[in-house]
């Protein structure tokens, strides 16, 4: 996958985590309270963890690069 398709990927899913934020703001209070554990629980930490890979993307994938090309050592390797 390209780093262009992978960005859009990322930011497709913060979007619609976004929406789901945005949801609790604005529904009525019933229809919110039985998916509030699940917000606190999935949608808020995926949102974020989305949020700083698209701000860090770069970074993020000139490390796992280099860990990709970090010859094993030990045990598992022999």
């Amino acid at each position: 996958m390209t780093p262009r398709a992978t960005r859009t990927a990322i930011r497709a899913i913060h979007v619609a985590l976004g929406l789901c934020v945005g949801a609790v703001v604005y529904a009525p209070a019933t229809w919110i309270d039985p998916l509030r554990g699940a917000l606190g629980a999935v949608v808020v930490p995926l949102l974020v963890v989305t949020g700083v890979t698209l701000w860090q993307q770069a970074r993020l994938r000139r490390l796992v690069s280099s860990l990709a090309r970090r010859p094993r050592t030990g045990a598992a390797a022999e």
